[in-house]
């Protein structure tokens, strides 16, 4: 009897060793992704659409978790926790990215792109296959980061909640929200722009208080997120920043999946972000309709005044050629031939 007692135990915990190891083989692993963006523009449709691709791929193996409109945190903070490793991966705009990376701050020189469709076209292939990702990629691992995928938030706009701006003269002393990015302090200077730093998601706030009268945002952009807030009443068009907001991944992180895991997330990835770009194309075509059809005024800057705005922000450069180095500008030189 005590010899089938034992030889019934032993099959009961045999059959439990199974049934323990089928339920860690099949739970699935997890991945937190947060953003600051809302889940309506072309950034959070792109990083839906990057879920949604990782757990189709993976036969949902994997899963993202996505957290949006700053549920975890200001652009700094989420970075932070990614490079600490307290959160796997975040959509970090090019502006606080710079902190981490200085050589980032060559993507907030004011007009330094030219934001054409050639030029554009240009930099999606050297940045998603060419040599422009490959040099990020070695600076980003340096502190801690792997990039996965490059979205372009738009060509950033001065956006004013109740003050009327028509000109360059009319920027001067405008309270005006700006990212923790020393190039967009210093592009507030040249300008006479009084700047406040603070993250995106206080944004809405500020404007309603009127702690700050301006910000700086793409129209795609803008017209998702004014849709509720109501908060922008003129724009001025400047096209003062080409603008993106890579998705980066904790690079220790990143090396303890498999490499079938790795591939998935890097073809997940881009075709996340080929999704994304032609959103924003077609977010950014019927953006100003919108919005002046919801009661925005938006003026274009003539010749003459973009001359002026120019003339003001060309200084700007030189300022950082101590932070951005030398072969930071020949890559991305390279990049736009």
């Amino acid at each position: 009897m005590k010899r089938v007692f034992l030889s019934l135990t032993a099959m009961l915990l045999a059959c439990a060793g199974v049934f323990f190891t089928d339920y860690a083989q099949a739970k699935p692993l997890k991945l937190r992704l947060a953003s600051v963006t809302t889940t309506t523009d072309h950034l959070g449709l792109g990083l839906t659409r990057f879920k949604e691709l990782v757990e189709k791929k993976s036969g949902k193996s994997m899963k993202v978790q996505l957290f949006m409109n700053a549920q975890l945190g200001s652009d700094r903070v989420i970075a932070e926790a990614v490079q600490k490793g307290t959160l796997d991966m975040a959509l970090i705009s090019q502006g606080n990215l710079s902190l981490f990376c200085s050589d980032f701050l060559i993507f907030e020189l004011p007009h330094y792109i030219n934001p054409t469709a050639e030029n554009r076209a240009k930099l999606y292939a050297s940045l998603d296959r060419g040599e422009l990702g490959q040099y990020l990629r070695k600076l980003l691992n340096k502190v801690g980061f792997e990039p996965l995928f490059y979205p372009e938030t738009g060509i950033r706009q001065h956006i004013f909640g109740s003050k009327k701006v028509t000109d360059v003269a009319g920027l001067k002393n405008v309270k005006m929200r700006i990212t923790d990015s020393v190039v967009e302090l210093e592009n507030c200077k040249a300008l006479s722009i009084y700047p406040v730093a603070m993250g995106f998601g206080e944004v809405l706030t500020a404007m309603r208080q009127g702690t700050v009268d301006a910000f700086g945002l793409p129209l795609a952009s803008l017209a998702t997120m004014n849709r509720d807030a109501e908060i922008a009443k003129y724009a001025l068009l400047t096209n003062y920043l080409y603008y993106m907001s890579p998705v980066v991944i904790n690079l220790k992180r990143l090396r303890s999946l498999t490499p079938d895991q790795q591939k998935i997330l890097r073809e997940a990835a881009q075709e996340a972000v080929d999704f994304e770009r032609k959103e924003l194309d077609r977010q950014e075509a019927a953006a100003r309709e919108q919005l002046v059809r919801e009661g925005m005024q938006i003026f274009e800057l003539s010749p003459e005044e973009l001359k002026k705005f120019d003339d003001l922000i060309r200084p700007v450069w030189d300022k950082f050629n101590d932070k951005i180095s030398k072969e930071t500008f020949e890559v991305v030189a390279r990049a736009l031939q």
